[in-house]
């Protein structure tokens, strides 16, 4: 349902990056290779101080509540397809992967679910007496 690519880090990138791990995700939707916008952004609260932050993985429901690729009128949050965290060491890189990849298992799992719901059945309560 939900393809991860996990880029390498080029030669430049650790040269500049020494003292960070940097971990880049990119996320598609396997049935058409569309932009899975699954990571949920926080917009920074000063745009010339500081960048957006990383907040979360999606969850069901902030696929459809959380707008894309730019926040809108009320929430600094929004979600997109591609993000690099730079982690403060190896270790911590290799548990932001973890966690990003059991999320992302969970919304696939959740995701999966919603769409198999259906009305069972129909049952008309009257009064008993």
């Amino acid at each position: 349902m939900i393809k991860l690519t996990r880029s390498e880090t080029d030669a430049d990138a650790a040269v500049i990056n020494r003292h960070q791990w940097p971990v880049a995700y990119t996320a598609v939707f396997t049935a058409d290779n569309s932009p899975a916008r699954i990571f949920v952004m926080q917009a920074s609260p000063d745009p010339d101080v500081f960048a957006d932050s990383l907040s979360c993985i999606a969850n069901a429901i902030q696929m459809t509540d959380l707008p894309e690729d730019a926040v809108a009128t009320g929430s600094p949050f929004y979600r997109i397809a591609s993000v690099t965290k730079l982690c403060r060491s190896a270790l911590a890189a290799t548990e932001f992967i973890e966690k990003v990849e059991d999320a992302v298992q969970d919304l696939v799992d959740n995701l999966t679910s919603a769409a198999t719901l259906s009305v069972a059945s129909e049952v008309t309560i009257t009064p008993s007496a």
